[in-house]
């Protein structure tokens, strides 16, 4: 499942480096996925 990109983070392009599939928010909204939300509670 790729991940979606929707800020400009330097977290998504070390994720790019690693060799997983993180979608821009335009390539994604033109795709049939669907999404999941994860929120994370500290």
């Amino acid at each position: 499942m790729p991940l979606v990109a929707h800020n400009q983070l330097p977290t998504f392009q070390r994720l790019r480096r690693y060799g997983i599939e993180v979608l821009d928010l335009d390539e994604a909204l033109h795709q049939d996925i669907r999404e999941l939300n994860i929120g994370l509670l500290n």
